[in-house]
């Protein structure tokens, strides 16, 4: 039994053929999966193993290789599904996509409902933009911004669980972007401007998180204090606390030596009274005393600890998601520590590995599905869910199709091809093999992301929104869009043309009306802040009970410092500890 059967490779299936009975002539596979949501490319999945399925299965009741459609769409609204199949009858087809969008391949409504209204019809919101401009990306943030203020506590969506209608709230939301990194300090922005409570799921870079950052260049310099960039990163962090003059007071007065560690050392020895020097290096040579015995998760409990450094990045903005970072950054240490490698040279290569295979995963996750709170992520990591209101950003964004561009192009079915050089003239250019894998490469990238717009829009239960930006989005729906086929945008245009006041809500929406919706906020927080100086909003009984809560003292502090248990291993590194403290020369 196989699901999700549109994603297997090659491999996968010669695997499921070995372990079945199919050469026996006893047809014992069950597999289901939906072709148009096969968005798994780069993980080699292969949609045309379950075309050539869908092509010789019989939906025959008494066929040996039986062929079963389901139809029916249990998750979503007809206004959601009705701009789906408007949508993907005008640009999916065998050639694009991988299948024909025929009867057997729209949908249907199969879930209980309410009855629609026209709120539920899926809007699309262009932004005229300015082409001079650089701040399309902020000002589409900001439109979704204001989007999502317009629905909280207004739009209706189906509670999970008393099937009643209710306000959404921000927790029913969900923003999904092709790759929403790129994205993610506009969107921080403008939802931190607006109030917005907001969780990104898997985005942005967690090993250049600057809490995570610091951490490593500290661990680098126990590694190789030799350095430099490391050394300085770790010096002008939490942990050196010093500023680039300081640094730069230190090369100038200190002599000798071709490395930074070596001049901070004859600088220390010339100024002992710098007692800022003295301690980061004892502190560092301690650390690298302890790298000799001591596993990196617990060394790096210790450097917490005796640091405070949970408490410093818990205060900083977004503490939260700080803290949560540099406690994964523990956990990825705990697991390294269990495989075959050890010590710290070994963990910062992998790190380094990681940075350089462009596998980072995204900074920790700090979300309680509870929390009522907007999900960012990205299309691929919605796969498999579902949100009363889902709203789809960046239709604008270019493809990305550098693979096709590149001087040696290579497809598992048209083979490779690469430029012709003649090393005499000093001359390179395409050759014909190579415009035709590069074209594959472009065709079958296409049909993927056509596939993911599909997964996008699907996703959506009560309210589907979908947002990018235009010079001219008046002529864009008139022209019906670009032949070039390089955006979302561009494969929508046609349908939404085509079915505008129908299918689809078309909104042209403007910079100047974003920012005025900002103004208009921004006066009911000034008349706020205003009533609150004068007196009008204030409450003697609840300041009297939160300056109770902060000044609050623990009545028995000295007992928070006992141990209640102890290890032999922990004494054990305490005495080694103490030991190389007694033979430091600081």
């Amino acid at each position: 039994m196989v699901d999700e059967y549109q994603d297997s490779n090659l491999v996968q299936e010669l695997i499921i053929q070995s372990i079945s009975r199919e050469k026996e002539g006893v047809p014992n596979r069950f597999m289901v999966g939906d072709v148009k949501q096969s968005i798994y490319s780069f993980r080699m999945a292969r949609p045309q193993i379950f075309m050539g399925k869908l092509r010789d299965y019989s939906k025959d009741p008494g066929a040996k290789n039986r062929l079963i459609t389901l139809k029916n769409n249990y998750r979503s609204r007809d206004g959601v599904i009705n701009s789906v199949n408007a949508l993907f009858e005008t640009v999916m087809s065998e050639k694009r996509g991988g299948v024909p969008y025929d009867d057997d391949a729209r949908l249907y409504r199969g879930g209980s409902f309410t009855e629609d209204t026209p709120d539920n019809m899926t809007e699309v919101i262009m932004l005229a933009s300015d082409e001079r401009s650089d701040k399309n990306r902020d000002a589409e943030a900001r439109l979704i911004a204001a989007k999502i203020k317009e629905l909280v506590g207004r739009f209706p969506v189906t509670d999970s669980d008393s099937k009643e209608l209710r306000p959404a709230g921000y927790g029913d939301i969900a923003l999904l972007f092709r790759s929403p990194t790129k994205w993610a300090p506009c969107i921080s922005a403008a939802f931190e401007e607006a109030g917005i409570p907001y969780h990104m799921e898997g985005v942005g870079d967690f090993y250049e998180a600057t809490e995570v950052r610091d951490v490593l260049s500290f661990l680098e310099v126990l590694d190789n204090p030799l350095s430099d960039i490391s050394l300085y990163a770790a010096m002008t962090s939490f942990f050196g606390k010093f500023m680039d003059e300081e640094c730069a007071n230190i090369k100038v007065k200190a002599s000798g030596g071709y490395y930074f560690w070596d001049r901070l050392k004859d600088y220390s020895e010339k100024f002992p009274e710098d007692t800022k020097v003295a301690t980061f290096l004892s502190m560092v040579e301690r650390y690298r005393h302890m790298v000799t015995y001591m596993p990196i998760d617990e060394l790096l409990t210790q450097l917490y600890d005796e640091t405070g450094y949970r408490h410093v990045v818990s205060a900083l903005p977004g503490g939260k998601q700080r803290l949560a970072n540099i406690n994964m950054l523990l956990s990825k240490a705990a697991e390294y520590g269990a495989t075959s490698f050890y010590g710290l040279f070994h963990f910062l290569r992998y790190v380094e590995l990681i940075k350089k295979t462009d596998r980072d995963e995204g900074e920790a996750s700090i979300f309680d599905e509870h929390c009522d709170a907007v999900r960012v992520m990205s299309i691929h990591k919605s796969k498999g869910l579902e949100f009363p209101v889902c709203i789809v950003g960046a239709l604008s964004e270019r493809f990305n199709d550098s693979d096709s561009r590149t001087a040696f192009v290579a497809n598992v079915d048209a083979g490779i091809g690469a430029y012709f050089i003649d090393p005499v003239k000093r001359i390179k250019k395409r050759t014909l093999q190579q415009s035709l894998v590069a074209d594959r490469i472009r065709r079958e990238a296409l049909g993927e992301e056509i596939r993911v717009l599909y997964v996008a829009m699907t996703r959506a239960k009560e309210k589907l929104i979908m947002t990018g930006v235009n010079p001219d989005p008046e002529v864009w729906i008139a022209a019906g869009g670009s032949e070039k086929e390089t955006s979302y945008a561009d494969l929508m245009a046609e349908a939404v043309a085509r079915y505008k006041g129908i299918h689809f809500k078309y909104i042209v929406a403007t910079y100047e009306g974003i920012e005025q919706s900002e103004i208009s906020e921004t006066v009911d927080k000034a008349a706020q802040l205003s009533a609150l100086k004068s007196g009008a909003l204030s409450d003697d009984a609840l300041l009297n009970r939160l300056r109770d809560r902060f000044s609050f003292k623990y009545p028995k502090d000295y007992l928070s410092r006992l141990y209640i248990k102890t290890t032999v291993s922990k004494l054990k590194l305490a005495a080694m500890e103490e030991d190389f403290e007694s033979h430091m020369p600081f």
